[in-house]
């Protein structure tokens, strides 16, 4: 059994090295383009708490017209870079240029 300081421990250590977050269409490819560029944006985590990390802040995309976001992933770098996690999301389709926001993400080795 692991108990939960350890897993505080990797959880803190791991919101390190993952600082960015981005958006993947259905074909989980990293999307781009638009006016306002789609980019990463920088995630911040909480202080690991029984097992789980949580978002402390909720990250704002510019997405462009004819994109449908269907994944979030974590990376460790604005670009290029390590993807280390995806999770799937409601699909979002954008008929439009338009925005998408990331209102809760968290981390959870107890799941």
């Amino acid at each position: 059994m692991l108990y939960d300081n350890a897993k505080n421990l990797m959880l803190d250590e791991l919101a390190l090295t993952l600082t960015h977050v981005a958006l993947l269409d259905e074909t989980e490819t990293e999307i781009s383009g638009g006016d306002p560029a789609y980019e990463r944006q920088e995630i911040n985590w909480n202080s690991a708490e029984d097992g789980e990390i949580t978002a402390s802040n909720e990250p704002t995309f510019d997405v462009p017209e004819g994109v449908t976001v269907a994944y979030v992933a974590f990376y460790d770098s604005l670009t290029e870079g390590e993807e280390y996690a995806m999770h799937d999301v409601t699909n979002e389709s954008y008929g439009g240029q338009g925005t998408y926001t990331v209102t809760s993400a968290s981390i959870d080795l107890n799941a």
